[in-house]
């Protein structure tokens, strides 16, 4: 063990006297430094405090990556070709011990840089909070809706199986299902399970949709969120209409909380009427004693114009739907800004370590601008594999969609490939925490210990173990400069 940190600490020291490594620290703190003067959002406090929470982490993570390749990939590779590593296998240290020991030098300057930025940053954002605000909504908008933790909760929503299962039997009944869709041993067969499966989707959406002038009541549960504390809840949704109103303003009303609930703290609901533009995320903020003792939050919509209360005839008929995916969901407190932030800066280091030990991996058998480049492939594929998993998806769903695009239609026969590829390379899409952190939202233990687990553990060991066996085999006197 000590041949190893005797290593990293040389690693260390190395990295401090490169001057690439100066470049880039001084980077760090220009962008820190400047991005809070030459971004403003929105113009609210809350949009200039977002902007820069994004932007800063962002570059951070970007440049510290970058950092990473160039080290990882200089390191092993300059010594191979300078043969100075003749000097460090020729004394009683394994290769493997080598390698890690580099790996590990550049994680522990990769976790001191991080945090070194991490303080800057919470520094100025502690500092833009006591700025001067708009009004006192948009103090409350940075405390309640960025500087916080918050889980989401969707609507609990009916068993729509059961009833899919029982419009099922009725048409069976009526017979006006097709012959194709009973399966000869009894049950239903795939044209069956497709009736079935679009039947129950149909119920889902009909849920999820008002219809002109109508009512339609959601309850949130299991929301552990303590009503006699002082605070706001969030509920967040994007109206989908069937017929655009005047100017894609819609007017609504929205009637939160059951006062007629055992224990409830308010003597008649919440009456938040909007006028919104349509297809646009709202939030309507809600008084926390809104929510029930027993965890359970009432809200009732109402696609009716109030100003035209009794009148139908001037109020702008359309249906309302909230079926896309977050289309509707509450947003309530269940931690605290500087716990998520500590959370989200470990799992932009977990990348990082993945990064290092890539990095560690390509300059064990190939040149430094050759491992430069391969590092700079999969950690550009890595952070976009979620869109390019997406896309694949889509080709293969619609091909016929694609059919004058030689590009698209060679992706779709490089299907099997590219997947294959994708799933070699790392996740890192599926752990950025940036986007939560920025909206508030919860980045939550079990989300860094996945990425931990499986970017910082497992994919690091396979790559650091393929490193070992490489390097192991490779007689360094064959050197390729």
């Amino acid at each position: 063990m000590s041949r190893i940190v005797a290593v990293a600490r040389n690693m260390i020291a190395e990295g401090i006297r490169m001057k690439i490594a100066v470049i880039f620290i001084v980077m760090l703190v220009v962008i820190v430094a400047a991005l809070p003067a030459i971004m403003h959002g929105d113009g609210t406090l809350r949009g200039r405090v977002q902007t820069f929470l994004a932007y800063s982490l962002g570059a951070t993570a970007v440049l510290l990556s970058l950092l990473t390749v160039f080290l990882s990939c200089a390191s092993v590779a300059a010594e191979l070709a300078g043969r100075q590593i003749f000097l460090t296998v020729s004394k009683p240290i394994a290769r493997w011990q080598y390698l890690v020991g580099k790996w590990l030098g550049i994680a522990i300057l990769d976790a001191l840089l991080l945090a070194g930025a991490g303080v800057g940053i919470y520094a100025m954002v502690a500092y833009l909070k006591t700025t001067a605000w708009l009004n006192e909504q948009d103090r409350d908008a940075l405390r309640y809706e960025v500087l916080t933790a918050r889980a989401s909760v969707r609507p609990s929503t009916p068993d729509f199986a059961a009833r899919a299962d029982a419009q099922m039997e009725r048409l069976k009944e009526q017979d006006r299902l097709p012959q194709s869709a009973f399966a000869p041993t009894g049950g239903w067969s795939q044209v069956g399970q497709t009736i079935r499966q679009r039947i129950r989707d149909d119920l889902s959406k009909q849920w999820m949709s008002c219809p002109p002038l109508g009512v339609r009541e959601y309850r949130f549960e299991n929301m552990h969120f303590d009503p006699n504390e002082a605070g706001l809840i969030h509920l967040r949704y994007k109206a989908q209409v069937s017929r655009y109103p005047p100017d894609d303003i819609l007017r609504c009303a929205w009637v939160i909380g059951d006062p007629t609930k055992d224990g409830a703290r308010i003597s008649r609901p919440y009456l938040s009427e909007r006028a919104d533009v349509v297809r646009q995320y709202h939030i309507v903020r809600i008084p926390a004693d809104a929510i029930a003792p027993d965890g359970t939050l009432l809200v009732r919509f109402e696609n009716v114009d109030r100003r035209y209360s009794g009148d139908f005839d001037k109020m702008h008929r359309t249906s309302v739907s909230f079926s896309g995916q977050g289309d509707l969901e509450v947003l309530y407190e269940v931690g605290s800004f500087e716990a998520n932030y500590l959370r989200s800066l470990l799992m932009i280091l977990a990348q990082l370590v993945l990064l290092a030990a890539v990095g560690v991996l390509a300059s064990s058998f190939l040149s430094f601008p050759v491992a430069c480049l391969m590092c700079m492939m999969v950690y550009l594929t890595a952070i976009s594999s979620g869109f390019l998993q997406e896309a694949i998806r889509e080709l293969a769903a619609n091909p016929s969609a694609f059919e004058g695009d030689l590009a698209l239609r060679l992706a779709v026969l490089l299907k099997p490939a590219t997947t294959v590829f994708l799933w070699v390379v790392p996740q890192i899409s599926a752990y950025n925490p940036i986007n939560d952190l920025v909206d508030g939202r919860l980045v939550s233990w079990a989300w860094l210990g996945r990425a931990a687990l499986w970017l910082g553990a497992v994919q690091t060991t396979v790559a650091m173990a393929a490193a070992c066996l490489i390097f192991r085999r490779r007689e360094l006197a064959q050197v390729i400069v």
